[in-house]
């Protein structure tokens, strides 16, 4: 991200304008309190700071971790939720992701399907689709 929580980040949807920014809480004996909330050097407290335009009020939530990195990174998440965009997206790889078959569940159909008596009266023998003779 790099903006060190310096500028809000906004999103537009649905003709609600939405902003999210990282913010620190310094904890009471916090050597950077007097630098204010936009310093991510410390180990405090990183939340978000979400402003939601239908609401027209600021409110905190937790991003559950003391890493500015990892605050920035519950940023980007949450703007990308709000994306409808980036929402149809994730739906069409789930739903791809879902059609995908792991190799033992491949595997297993397979050697089921070689092991049918049909398969062997199909391609083995002097049938007019035989391949080759089978043996046993």
């Amino acid at each position: 991200m790099g903006s060190r929580g310096t500028a809000f980040r906004t999103t537009i949807t649905s003709e609600i304008t939405r902003t999210v920014k990282v913010i620190v809480r310094h904890a009471a004996k916090c050597k950077d309190k007097d630098k204010g909330t936009a310093g991510p050097r410390c180990q405090c407290a990183k939340p978000l700071l979400i402003y939601e335009g239908d609401k027209k009020a600021n409110r905190r939530v937790s991003a559950k971790t003391r890493s500015w990195a990892r605050a920035e990174q519950a940023e980007q998440e949450l703007r990308d939720s709000w994306d409808p965009r980036l929402k149809k997206l994730a739906q069409l790889q789930a739903k791809k992701e879902a059609k995908q078959v792991r190799i033992e569940a491949a595997l297993a159909l397979y050697l089921a399907d070689m092991a049918a008596p049909a398969w062997r009266q199909r391609y083995c023998g002097d049938g007019p689709f035989a391949l080759w003779p089978c043996r046993g």
